[in-house]
């Protein structure tokens, strides 16, 4: 099994040298710290200064890097309202720096727990809210892919298909692994009308937006493919 360690203490591996190499060997590791994109203020606040600091992850995973080790960041949450594009861009610069061209980012999942510790470490809570909508997410998301595209980096996990660009990434790197994305079409939207009971033909009436290969989507929906995963996968 290929495995990848996502970790805010890559200090930790220097132990491990000889397992790391020997899963090198093998082809089946990839290290990832998790430096999300407020870099020594969210250390600061987030993570009380008791962790690795961001940019000794990346100077820690850089030999791994020269070694042949297959690297990559992941970069969630992305805080709308609290997270700037210009921290998005000065982390992308840093990344660049050290050699790293994968990076993760995902929508903030802002549930009552979450809104309770930030509020108590005194983040605004209601600004976030605002943001973290579709509406705004949307725009924001926009920005970040472009940003990630003008400094050459692979941005993992993003919702191409709602960011309203016309361009899709070739691969996502979510969890720090190259998967080919098959198509720009939003699948969650498949799986509810499949759900719901509706024919491929009626799922492509309702959802198709002339993005996308439509032989693509078709297979996604049918499972008439082997090339990736389709909602006939789904248990």
């Amino acid at each position: 099994w290929s495995f990848v360690i996502q970790t805010r203490f890559p200090s930790v591996l220097e132990e491990y040298d000889r397992y790391i190499k020997r899963a090198h060997d093998r082809g089946i590791i990839t290290i990832m710290p998790v430096i999300s994109p407020g870099l020594e203020r969210d250390w600061s606040l987030f993570e009380r200064e008791r962790t690795d600091p961001p940019e000794l992850r990346l100077r820690l995973i850089e030999k791994w890097s020269r070694s042949g080790i297959p690297v990559g960041v992941n970069g969630e949450p992305f805080i709308p309202g609290f997270h700037t594009d210009d921290d998005f861009e000065n982390t992308l610069k840093l990344l660049k720096k050290y050699g790293v061209t994968r990076y993760n980012t995902y929508n903030f999942h802002f549930n009552a727990f979450v809104a309770r510790r930030l509020n108590d470490i005194g983040v605004d809570i209601e600004k976030i809210w605002f943001h973290n909508r579709d509406k705004q997410w949307k725009r924001i998301l926009s920005r970040l892919l472009d940003l990630a595209k003008k400094y050459d980096i692979i941005l993992g996990c993003p919702d191409f298909v709602n960011s309203g660009l016309s361009w899709v990434e070739k691969a996502n790197t979510c969890c720090g692994v190259d998967v080919p994305n098959p198509c720009t079409f939003n699948t969650h939207h498949f799986k509810k009308c499949l759900q719901q009971g509706k024919s491929s033909s009626e799922i492509f009436d309702l959802t198709y937006d002339g993005t996308g290969d439509i032989e693509m989507g078709k297979a996604i929906i049918e499972g008439s493919t082997t090339e990736f995963y389709t909602l006939k996968d789904l248990k």
